[in-house]
């Protein structure tokens, strides 16, 4: 799978060459990146999220990409793990080992989506 040329710090990378073609230089698809203030704000809403994970009750739905750059999957697994310490099976994570960051944005798209859609159908049903 070839990755395409696309420029990390504006509009991540996917696999879709011909998606990147159409939005590489869309300003409304720009997103930049991570600033100072987002750091400072992240780390500590990190620790208040870990520490509250007790406090999650809704079903969460995680993907995670095998080929991650921007996030670290250990992390995901960490608050996932700690929401099922609480509440068993509440949290699942789904892995697209071939797909970087931007899952929705990969040549396999429709499988995300599908997993998205059976997870909202399945947490409904739960209500």
């Amino acid at each position: 799978m070839a990755k395409c040329h696309a420029n990390r710090t504006r509009h991540g990378v996917t696999h879709d060459c011909e998606f990147y073609d159409e939005v590489k230089d869309d300003p409304i698809t720009d997103i930049g990146q991570p600033t100072w203030g987002y750091l400072s704000a992240y780390f500590p809403m990190r620790e208040a999220l870990l520490a509250g994970t007790a406090s999650i009750t809704e079903p969460m739905l995680i993907f995670q990409a095998g080929l991650e750059t921007v996030v670290i999957p250990e992390a995901q697994d960490e608050l996932c793990d700690k929401v099922n310490e609480t509440h068993a099976d509440l949290c699942r994570i789904e892995v697209f080992p071939n797909d970087f960051h931007e899952i929705f944005n990969e040549l396999d798209r429709a499988v995300a989506v599908t997993k998205m859609l059976e997870f909202f159908d399945e947490a409904l049903a739960a209500d």
